[in-house]
Order: C-alpha cells, then sequence, then structure tokens
C-alpha cells in the first residue's frame, strides 16, 4: 500500500484533534501514546510516535509500518488505514462526522463545577454549573460573553464548535451563541 504524504499529514492532523491538542513536545508524545492506548488497546511507543510526527530523526528507514497506521487510523475512529484514505480525504467538507475527540457531558459534573473554555484567538472563558444543563459565566477574556451570562449546554467536545442554548444577559432577551466556529473550542475542568 502506497502512504502519500497528504494522507499521511491529514492522519495526524485527525489524531491530534481526537487527543485535543498539537503535539510538538515530549511530554504530547507520552500523553499521545497513553491515549491511543486507551482508544484502541494498542500500544504504539512514544519513539515511533516522535519518529512519524518528523520529532525524532534517525538513521532508519523512516517510512511507517501499516501496523502503525492501522493503529493510528483506529484511534481517529477509522477501521484501518485503507478505510481512513478511502473516507477521510472523500469527506474533504462533508457535511457529516463521527467524533471521538475528548469529550464532557454536564450529566457528569456537580452543582458549582467549574470549567475553563478556550478557542481562538485568544478567548478564555471560566463558567459554573448551576444543575440542569445550565451554566454561570465566572470571568471572562477577550470574549463577547459578560460575567454573570447564563446558558445552556450539555456537551463539550474538544476541536468542535460550542453551542451554548438560551443565552441570558440582563437587559436582553435570550439568544444562542456560538464559540469557536471555525477551529472549535479546548475546556479543562478545574
Amino acid at each position: 500500500m502506497k502512504i502519500e504524504a497528504k494522507s499521511l499529514e491529514r492522519l495526524k492532523e485527525s489524531v491530534e484533534k481526537v487527543v485535543g491538542r498539537t503535539i510538538s513536545t515530549p511530554r504530547d508524545f507520552n500523553i499521545l501514546s497513553i491515549h491511543i492506548y486507551n482508544l484502541t488497546k494498542e500500544h504504539l511507543s512514544s519513539t515511533t510516535l516522535k519518529r512519524l510526527w518528523g520529532y525524532q530523526l534517525d538513521q532508519k528507514d523512516s517510512s511507517p509500518r501499516i501496523l502503525t497506521l492501522d493503529t493510528l487510523a483506529r484511534a481517529a475512529g477509522y477501521k484501518d488505514y485503507a478505510s481512513f484514505q478511502t473516507q477521510a480525504l472523500e469527506d474533504t467538507g462533508s457535511e457529516s462526522y463521527f467524533i471521538n475527540n475528548k469529550h464532557l457531558y454536564t450529566s457528569n459534573l456537580c452543582m458549582d463545577d467549574k470549567i475553563r473554555l478556550t478557542w481562538k484567538p485568544n478567548r478564555c472563558v471560566t463558567i459554573q454549573y448551576k444543575g440542569r444543563d445550565m451554566f454561570k459565566v465566572v470571568d471572562s477574556v477577550n470574549s463577547k460573553l459578560d460575567v454573570g451570562d447564563m446558558f445552556q449546554c450539555a456537551m463539550f467536545i474538544h476541536g468542535e464548535p460550542l453551542i451554548l442554548s438560551h443565552l441570558i444577559r440582563e437587559g436582553a432577551p435570550a439568544m444562542d451563541y456560538v464559540c469557536g466556529r471555525t477551529d472549535g473550542i479546548t475546556f479543562d475542568k478545574l
């Protein structure tokens, strides 16, 4: 099977999207190795991943083995690398796709838990869970969301846009709001 550079780059981007981070430091490769194992129950060493991402260059042939590519494709939500090549490259611009990214359901939160949301270019908002899928903005940096705004949300997904339903702001009618429309959001439970 021919391994095309474009396909390999798309596979690495797909894996990074699932993990919710750009892979660029030694620590990132260790985290990636753990994520891949958790998703596939197959082990890829951080050294193998560094070589594949071009972080570690050595004298060995750097052409990846098909078993390695199959494991990465499974981590990205595909049956194997051949399926990834067929589906992912055809799906460019597709209106629907499966999501394997890190996610958080509000049903797993406790009252007053806090979450930090970030999205490009430099937005950072801290929200507090108020029950029944409702959140209150408690801190906002470079965002159009104001401290005190309330909204409804059932799920947060790394790398995907976040739609805030029924945004309530003092003196304004309820509205909806989208965070990270192009590149999606990242989140951390505090």
